[in-house]
């Protein structure tokens, strides 16, 4: 099959498609999703189901790029590991106020520098909590990614899997926590970026 820019693209199949697209739906997208969020949450999806390096992630890769959304793969090959940052102190999340009301925005911020490709980027978060919370990852120049709605009271150790290429590859990138629950107590235990 052909895409726009008359590159050759071959599907992942029908059943891989279900998963990826049912994961980008349920863990990544929000009503506010546009095409480039979509791309972002299906490429994410890939990652976390098949890995970066697969072959199920570069078709997508290469369907998104065959519509003019984002840039195809050019080159199959897995990327090396990149340079990696983290943020290991404790933040404290603030309680909601009240019942539809979230609390304030808890900040961890990571400094990056001598980055020179930062079009993907994984994101390790490690959250102790006990109610509703928002995360979100703040790019320099103020772009927001929702990075997960989290619903459970659990400890929560998540990866995330975000295509970056939007912004500049240097800058201070923060983790957003918000608690939406009154009577949650937590804290952000950490977080780390590579690229």
């Amino acid at each position: 099959m052909h895409g726009r820019n008359g590159l050759r693209n071959d599907g992942v199949g029908r059943a891989a498609a279900e998963r990826i697209w049912y994961r980008a739906l349920t863990v990544y997208m929000t009503s506010n999703t546009d095409y480039a969020g979509a791309r972002t949450a299906t490429l994410a999806a890939a990652a976390d189901l098949y890995g970066v390096s697969s072959p199920a992630y570069t078709r997508v890769m290469d369907a998104r790029g065959a519509v003019n959304v984002g840039t195809r793969s050019g080159n199959p090959a897995p990327r090396p590991p990149g340079p990696a940052f983290e943020n290991l102190t404790d933040v404290p999340i603030p309680d909601a106020p009240s019942i539809g009301t979230a609390g304030a925005p808890a900040f961890s911020s990571i400094d990056v520098s001598g980055v020179t490709d930062a079009a993907l980027a994984r994101i390790e978060v490690d959250i102790v909590h006990g109610g509703m919370l928002y995360v979100d990852l703040v790019a320099p120049d103020g772009t927001v990614y929702r990075l997960k709605d989290i619903y459970d009271g659990a400890p929560v150790t998540a990866t995330h899997t975000l295509d970056l290429s939007p912004e500049a590859p240097n800058g201070t990138r923060r983790l957003r926590v918000q608690d939406t629950t009154m009577g949650g107590v937590g804290h952000i235990s950490g977080w780390r970026m590579t690229f």
